[in-house]
């Protein structure tokens, strides 16, 4: 499953050294132009600016602005994942 990120919760995910778990849960992470600026922008941490500008090969940068999105639905299938995760 390919999965379309915010930058929130690759941030966040980094700052804890947990970045690794959405590849882990969704094989592919696409990463938007606009996250990958607000990411790799000068009030962004040291951490993150680092990590954005060589991503691991399980996160693709796009150059769409807009990229295609899921039906809200899915976030009900994300968050089970999340949950089983925690579980295990």
């Amino acid at each position: 499953m390919i999965v379309v990120a915010d930058a929130s919760p690759i941030c966040y995910l980094l700052l804890i050294g947990y970045v690794d778990l959405l590849q882990r849960l969704f094989g592919q992470v696409v990463i938007p132009q606009a996250v990958h600026d607000e990411l790799s922008a000068e009030g962004a941490q040291t951490i993150v600016r680092t990590w954005i500008a060589h991503p691991p090969a399980g996160f693709k940068s796009s150059m769409q602005r807009r990229p295609p999105m899921h039906h809200w639905g899915d976030c009900t299938w994300v968050n089970a994942r999340l949950l089983h995760w925690q579980r295990n």
